[in-house]
């Protein structure tokens, strides 16, 4: 960790490890004493020419200082009172207190509370993944939103935690960034013999967590191990399925106990998404006891307030989680229950929000931000059905086109929010959110230069919304090199009234594949294929989400219930008329599988598309559908055959004479397609045309890394 952190390109810090035991003998004899930790730290911010800005606690610590054999290795501080819920508590804040009675910390700080040098090493891993290879998307300008409910066992709190998370979301939280929402009233309710449950909720959460979110929060009730009364999230459930490496999360829990670190004999729901190797979280921000909602609200409200600044020229400047926490806690009270938050992670992690800068200069040729020199006041408007172009330029650190930037640039056009009521919240009840406005396009575009066009089709499926209802324009930058991120943002548009265009009655054309493009209708695939569709239409696909009906969706094996697929298009680069949906499918039966898919213009056609596949284990190498081809043959045949992995093959075929004489061998490699093919210009070794007659094959395929094989015997014709 010290060695990465002093890299320039890794934030270029001065580090200083020490040993808890070192601080002991210097500062309290010997003697473990979490006051030792405090002075030393105040020593050093006192006379160090350098005074330490951030502090990190790697390693356990247990309420039991006195446990043998020992579970508290970097201690942390605990209340006076031990057995109540409330007024017992653990907090690091007291070893950045240098004023006392000020409660006010001096430094940032953070924990990763390993149990083994093991788990430490391998959050240091996953720390250096989050920062050197997350996805280059924009999940970065993503967050989750998540609200409980009114009910609880002992009575019902209304809509007190989902306002919560809505004035956190709509007040607080930066419009450059795509607010997604799971507010779990929504959901329809399911009893079961564990209690009171919402099933919807449960999988959106892992779905959107998943999918990629900066950030995601979670307002409500809670306890170490789950959210919510109709456990939402889940630990021992949840957590398994959360598979984002490369689009880790920081959790923001305004629950209790959620961060109860400090109990030696079981594992809190924060440490288990931290420590989670394949996903889950890279920090979490949350409580060490029980907490009050109220202030729960206030401080996350000001840790965003801190986390999200503007510069000089109004564009979004990101502050550390830590240091965010740090700047609310050392001006304000830091009463207890702030106290009871901490950042579990790494406190010098940048979050991965995009560090550079674009900007959507022209739309249709008119300014953004001006006219006629003077602010802009009016948007512009989109007209649905009207063809729109846009143009902007990256930025650098003084606000100037960088004409050295070239790469790729992700934009995305949203309808006008719209209000969503939620009917009997609570009984007799109604509530109201914001919710996202519909994607009137999502496509990338080419960099070069510094400077990018994007052209498109604003769908006739519009909200048709008031004259001041802005819509949401977003670009996502990443260079050539995948090295330099931007990002812009734009509300000063208004998508209404209908552009006078030509009528178009063609349908779009759909080509569907799994895992690749050389899949064939009625080919094995593995377990959890990705489905591919390859759309196009002269006046683009409609993505929009105002219209009943007209989403991008599939049904499989026939259901009657669809699954929406919208947001995972995207047009090619430069082409607003071609794109691609790539979606993951889980949960398929082995055997034959058909999947259907429909979509429609920006003009409201509508096409469909059907495939089938067998789905087969990925626990082994199944091959089928072997042949030779033609058979018989004069001059050459092809030998083919179908198989279920995506893995690398190593491939032999092996001919025989009937008498069992070996007298061709063929060894080709596959990249892993499910339909391979093998030519043979039908002579044996020496190079001699086989003569007429009856010939053995054999058919090897064994998976580059050894661990799969499997074998066929066929018979060819030679026939002049």
């Amino acid at each position: 960790m010290k060695d990465y952190r002093e890299q320039p390109a890794h934030g270029n810090l001065r580090c200083v490890v020490l040993d808890v035991n070192k601080i002991y003998n210097e500062f309290s004899g010997g003697l473990p004493d979490v006051g030792a930790i405090r002075d030393f730290l105040k020593y050093a911010s006192t006379n160090w020419i350098l005074p330490p800005r951030f502090v990190l606690f790697l390693g356990q610590g247990s309420y039991n200082y006195k446990a043998n054999p020992r579970t508290s290795f970097v201690p942390t501080w605990e209340s006076d009172v031990s057995l109540d819920g409330v007024d017992s508590y653990a907090s690091d804040d007291f070893f950045a207190m240098f004023n006392p009675p000020s409660a006010a910390p001096s430094l940032a700080s953070g924990r990763i509370n390993a149990r083994t040098s093991a788990e430490a090493d391998a959050f240091v891993t996953k720390l250096q993944r989050y920062e050197e290879n997350s996805v280059r998307d924009s999940w970065k300008m993503r967050m989750l939103f998540v609200g409980d409910d009114g009910w609880t066992s002992e009575g019902d709190d209304g809509t007190l935690h989902s306002e919560q998370a809505e004035v956190l979301a709509t007040n607080f939280t930066p419009d450059e960034f795509e607010k997604r929402k799971i507010y779990i009233a929504e959901y329809p309710t399911v009893w079961t013999a564990q209690g009171r449950r919402k099933p919807g909720a449960y999988q959106s959460i892992i779905d959107q967590v998943n999918d990629g979110v900066l950030i995601t929060n979670y307002t409500g009730h809670g306890n170490p191990v789950l959210w919510a009364h109709e456990n939402i999230f889940n630990v021992q459930t949840s957590l398994p399925q959360l598979a984002n490496p490369s689009k880790l999360s920081v959790f923001f829990l305004a629950t209790c106990n959620f961060s109860q670190f400090d109990d030696p004999t079981r594992y809190s729901g924060s440490e288990l998404l931290v420590n989670k190797p394949d996903g889950g979280a890279i920090g979490v921000v949350s409580a060490s006891r029980k907490v009050y909602s109220y202030e729960n609200a206030y401080l996350h409200q000001q840790i965003f307030r801190n986390m999200f600044r503007r510069d000089q020229f109004g564009r979004l400047v990101v502050e550390r989680p830590a240091t965010a926490i740090f700047l609310f806690k050392s001006t304000g009270s830091n009463v207890v229950n702030d106290q009871k938050y901490f950042f579990m992670g790494d406190p010098t992690m940048l979050l991965q929000y995009p560090r550079g800068f674009a900007s959507i200069d022209t739309i249709n040729h008119e300014p953004v931000d001006t006219v006629e020199g003077s602010p802009r006041q009016t948007p512009i408007q989109l007209k649905a059905l009207a063809k729109v172009t846009m143009k902007g330029t990256v930025r650098g650190l003084n606000n100037q086109t960088d004409s050295t930037a070239r790469g790729k640039i992700l934009l995305t056009v949203n309808d006008a929010s719209r209000s969503i009521t939620i009917v009997n919240f609570s009984p007799g009840v109604n509530w109201q959110y914001l919710g996202s406005g519909g994607t009137i396009y999502r496509g990338q575009n080419t960099v070069a230069g510094g400077k990018f066009t994007a052209t498109f089709i604003v769908p006739k499926d519009i909200l048709y919304a008031d004259s001041t209802s802005k819509g949401r324009l977003v670009a996502y930058y990443v260079d050539s090199l995948q090295s330099v991120e931007g990002a812009s943002f734009t509300n000063k548009v208004r998508i209404g009234g209908t552009e006078s265009a030509a009528p178009d009655s063609t349908a779009p054309t759909l080509t569907l594949y799994l895992d690749s493009p050389s899949f064939r209708s009625g080919d094995v695939v593995r377990e959890k294929p990705t489905l591919i569709v390859d759309l196009a239409d002269s006046n683009g696909i409609n993505t929009s989400v105002s219209g009943i009906g007209h989403r991008i969706e599939a049904w499989l094996n026939g259901s009657s219930q669809s699954k929406d697929i919208t947001d995972h298009y995207s047009s090619l680069p430069d082409d607003y008329q071609r794109g691609q949906v790539r979606y993951a499918l889980e949960g398929l039966p082995l055997g034959r599988n058909s999947i259907r898919v429909r979509a429609w213009d920006t003009h409201n056609n509508a096409a469909s598309s059907e495939t089938f596949f067998d789905v087969s284990s990925t626990d082994q190498l199944k091959i089928s559908d072997v042949f030779n081809y033609p058979n018989p043959f004069a001059n050459g045949t092809s030998f083919t055959f179908r198989q279920n992995l995506l893995a690398p093959l190593n491939v032999t075929v092996k001919i025989y004479t009937l008498a069992g004489r070996l007298i061709q061998t063929l060894d080709v490699t596959s990249p892993g397609e499910p339909f391979v093919r093998i030519p043979w210009d039908g002579r044996d070794r020496d190079g001699d045309i086989l003569a007429n007659g009856v010939y053995l094959y054999k058919v090897i395929v064994r998976t580059a890394d050894g661990r799969f094989g499997s074998e066929v015997l066929g018979k060819l014709s030679v026939l002049k």
